[in-house]
């Protein structure tokens, strides 16, 4: 038969496990990701940001027409919020965009970007805007594994934030962003890091110059990560 457990042991693991609990939820310990799950994760963000880069050009061509045209792109079928904005528009002018206005799968062809399309499973308008969003999430993953910033230290970020570092076989950058780490107030810092980390700062700042200009708080416009701020 099985030994049983006096209630002196039963008293003893309920304490254990209970300080075991406390303590996991306490500790300001950060959790450790394995190196092969790291990696992994790695290449899996270089991957959107090269298709990203592959395919600037025409995303920025199709995200630019589809802001300046309501219609475009889009379905016939549109939610109350924005059929109240489209009566915003002059008559005129939204008959003009209804006119050149062209439906989803035509505007991706049009622009070449069928591939993309197939590849991320896109169907609506909204999905591009989806993509640009998992382009700034894989971007800023990668500069926290190349800095190991803290997230208020890598939103800080501008996009004149890299400084060249002297030596290191011209292999080596400064990240500059702002830190409370050390200190009561706001400084700026640097991070030294590897020139790997100017790929994902190269596409966050192509993708501010597409949406900084439809940010109305000028303050956030120059942040690199201005659709997180």
């Amino acid at each position: 038969s099985f030994p049983t457990r006096r209630s002196s042991d039963l008293s003893t693991i309920s304490i254990t496990n209970s300080k075991a609990k406390e303590s996991s939820s306490t500790s300001n310990q950060t959790p450790v990701i394995p190196s092969r799950i790291l990696w992994l994760k790695h290449n899996q963000y270089k991957d959107v940001l090269n298709d990203f880069q592959k395919n600037e050009h025409n995303l920025v061509s199709f995200i630019t027409q589809a802001n300046e045209n309501p219609f475009y792109a889009r379905g016939p079928s549109f939610s109350e919020d924005t059929k109240k904005k489209h009566k915003l528009i002059p008559e005129r002018t939204r008959n003009n965009f209804k006119h050149s206005a062209k439906l989803f799968i035509e505007s991706i062809k049009d622009h070449n970007l069928e591939h993309l399309a197939h590849k991320y499973k896109w169907k609506h308008v909204v999905n591009v805007a989806g993509f640009i969003s998992l382009t700034q999430h894989c971007s800023r993953s990668l500069i926290h594994m190349f800095t190991l910033m803290r997230d208020q230290e890598a939103l800080s970020l501008t996009t004149d934030c890299v400084e060249p570092v002297r030596g290191w076989n011209n292999e080596a950058v400064y990240v500059l962003g702002i830190s409370t780490k050390l200190n009561s107030s706001p400084v700026v810092e640097k991070w030294i890091t590897t020139d790997a980390v100017l790929q994902p700062i190269n596409v966050l700042t192509s993708i501010n110059k597409v949406i900084a200009p439809y940010v109305r708080n000028p303050i956030h416009r120059d942040r690199l990560m201005v659709g997180e701020i």
